[in-house]
This record gives C-alpha cells, sequence and structure tokens, in this order.
C-alpha cells in the first residue's frame, strides 16, 4: 500500500477519532477520561487501518471499538476510581482474553460476539505492545 493510499485508508476510518471523548460523554469530565481511551487504542486502530484486512473488517473493529470506550465512560459515571486509572490501565480493566463488557442498550448476541472478537484482538495487541513485540 503506498503512503497515500494508507493516508486516505486512515481518514476513512479515523477521521473523527478525535471527536469521540465529546461524542462518549455524558458530562464535561467524561472529555479527559474518553481522551485517555483514545491515546491507549489509536494505536491498535492504527495498525488495522493499516493491515490488509477488509474495509468491512476495519470498520467492524473501529465501530466495536467505539462502543468499547462509550461503555467505559458509562462505566465510569459508576465508579469514579475509574477515572483515576491511565489509559491502557483503564482499558485493560474492561477487556480481556474473553471480550468485553456487556453491552448496554439493547445489543444482540451477534452484536456482542463482534465485539468481544475486538476486545480480544485488543488485548492481544496491548499485550504484544508491552512485550515490545
Amino acid at each position: 500500500m503506498t503512503q497515500d493510499a494508507a493516508a486516505a485508508r486512515a481518514d476513512k476510518f479515523l477521521a473523527d477519532i478525535r471527536d469521540w471523548p465529546d461524542r462518549w460523554k455524558g458530562e464535561s469530565r467524561d472529555v479527559p477520561l474518553g481522551g485517555k481511551i483514545v491515546r491507549a487504542v489509536r494505536p491498535f486502530l492504527e495498525a488495522l487501518v493499516s493491515s490488509e484486512l477488509a474495509d468491512s473488517t476495519v470498520r467492524r473493529h473501529v465501530d466495536n471499538v467505539w462502543l468499547l470506550g462509550g461503555e467505559i465512560v458509562r462505566l465510569a459515571s459508576l465508579d469514579s476510581a475509574i477515572r483515576r486509572l491511565k489509559g491502557r490501565e483503564l482499558v485493560l480493566r474492561f477487556v480481556d482474553e474473553e471480550g468485553g463488557p456487556l453491552l448496554h442498550g439493547g445489543a444482540t448476541e451477534q452484536d456482542q460476539r463482534s465485539f468481544d472478537g475486538t476486545c480480544r484482538k485488543l488485548v492481544e495487541f496491548l499485550g504484544h505492545e508491552a512485550d515490545g513485540a
């Protein structure tokens, strides 16, 4: 993939990532929390975008990461101690080798399976990133 093609693909999938913290917020104090989440997941999203995965697969994972951020912000409103965690630590508090948190708001079983698959990929990526791989 040429640099121009890679940049165009990144723009296609990640153009609004800077807006995610504001879109997730329930109140103004959620924005810094959302910023920590974005900084933690951005390398994963950039790796997906630069991969050879089909556009539809990349879109599904990006959308699922967006859902994860929203769930983390929502859950932080129930437990303020979550807000003190650093970005990577914050994300890993909610995802593991089995998936992510239960989606709130009427997700189907298929939606949850897709979401859990993305969360597993994210955990694997963050584990390799920590190992220096």
